[in-house]
């Protein structure tokens, strides 16, 4: 069978009408290690006329600065390629992702190293070896997602309230979260941990230790987290503080420092 490289003849632009022409649609060559890549001019010597329908899709799912294109064409004809064109709304220019042929009749592609902000998209396919070269755009009209802001949870404000056997530590979130207290003496090996509160919210936080020895040495680290799995350690995930005990004439503790 013949094969052919891509054209090099521009494709039809993207609007919200795909038989109108506009700026912006992307071109470009493409190539596959498997076969020759989709031509956007009909193979005339090919014989059967195929053109890619979507059935199901396609879904656009983002997590964290990666979305996930994913769709099933029609089961009737045969399996070929495809490539993602992507940008954000109202962006002059289109990025496209390389050309790779179809598992089956279902495809995704992932496309990472996005930033924040709503992006429209559209999948180009092409019929396989065999069958004229046809090419469908689905949806007809872009569909479009939205990668969120990164978010940055952050623990303020950690303040102390000192006692010869207790400690009362303090802080704010500035989202809803749980919070635990691990602490040790600092001649200890292993951490102990203080139960997790039983409700996110934001704001002040406030946990107190009780049983301590008096005049002792503790170190102290505060872990937070929220319902979208993001976390925060207070100095920091290794880190911790360095708060003594009073005495038992209640001099000689208070705060010491911060160990990174």
């Amino acid at each position: 069978m013949e094969t052919t490289s891509p054209s090099s003849r521009p494709l039809v632009e993207l609007s919200a009408s795909p038989a109108t022409a506009a700026s912006g649609r992307p071109s470009g060559d493409a190539k596959s290690e498997t076969a020759t890549a989709p031509s956007s001019r009909p193979r005339e010597d090919a014989g059967v006329l195929y053109m890619p329908i979507l059935l199901t899709g396609p879904t656009a799912t983002p997590v964290g600065g990666t979305v996930t294109v994913a769709w099933t064409l029609n089961t009737s004809g045969p399996a070929g390629y495809h490539r993602v064109h992507y940008r954000l709304v109202g962006a002059g220019t289109w990025t496209t992702t390389a050309w790779s042929g179809a598992s089956g009749y279902s495809a995704s592609v992932a496309i990472s190293g996005l930033a924040s902000g709503n992006y429209e998209y559209q999948i180009e396919s092409a019929t396989g070896p065999g069958y004229i070269w046809t090419m469908g755009w689905l949806p007809a009209t872009p569909g479009t997602y939205t990668i969120a802001p990164s978010f940055v949870l952050e623990i303020t404000g950690v303040n102390w309230t000192i006692g010869k056997t207790t400690l009362g530590v303090l802080y704010n979130t500035n989202a809803a979260t749980k919070c635990r207290i691990s602490y040790k003496k600092a001649t200890d090996f292993l951490w102990q941990q203080l139960s997790v509160e039983t409700s996110y919210h934001a704001g002040g936080h406030s946990h107190t230790l009780s049983g301590l020895t008096v005049g002792t040495v503790y170190w102290i680290r505060i872990h937070v987290y929220d319902a979208a799995g993001n976390h925060d350690w207070s100095p920091s995930e290794t880190g911790y503080f360095i708060v003594k005990t009073h005495s038992s004439s209640g001099t000689g503790g208070g705060y010491i420092g911060i160990a990174t």
